[in-house]
């Protein structure tokens, strides 16, 4: 399971001295653990993908900010977060064949119109859940309706 490997990384990184890596991997499994108590679910490698992807989502927006700002400290260390927080996550899919899975599913329930988008979103979205940014898709999709 993905958390006892977070719990394993954590315990090298305290023997490492790598006291940064530490604390992100603590923070991350902190936040596992808060969503595991607030659904009362165990937690399992879904729930530890969905909360890291959230956790680098939440780091991208953060990394837009500072690149706006020009504060380069917090570029470098957000830039170095979200290489560590996405470890965990399942290998990242390309554009290419998020595209073409778009083009498979609008072909296989004949979407063609925007409002055909939240049935073609409902399809697509469990097949990337970790693997590609949500909000990107979305934008493919609607880039493929009329």
């Amino acid at each position: 399971m993905l958390i006892e490997k977070i719990n394993a990384d954590i315990i090298a990184n305290m023997k490492a001295k790598n006291s940064i890596d530490a604390t992100i991997l603590k923070t991350l499994k902190a936040d596992i653990q808060k969503v595991s108590i607030d659904t009362k679910k165990d937690i399992d490698d879904i729930m530890v993908i969905d909360v890291t992807s959230r956790t680098v989502k939440q780091f991208n927006d953060a990394l837009d900010m500072y690149i706006k700002a020009n504060q380069v400290e917090h570029i470098t260390e957000t830039k170095h977060r979200i290489e560590v927080v996405s470890a965990y996550l399942p290998e990242q899919v390309s554009e290419e064949e998020v595209i073409a899975a778009v083009n498979e599913v609008k072909i296989k329930i004949g979407a063609t119109t925007k409002k055909d988008m939240g049935n073609m979103m409902k399809e697509l979205s469990p097949m990337f859940k970790g693997k590609f940014d949500q909000k990107k898709l979305s934008q493919i999709v609607s880039s493929v309706l009329v």
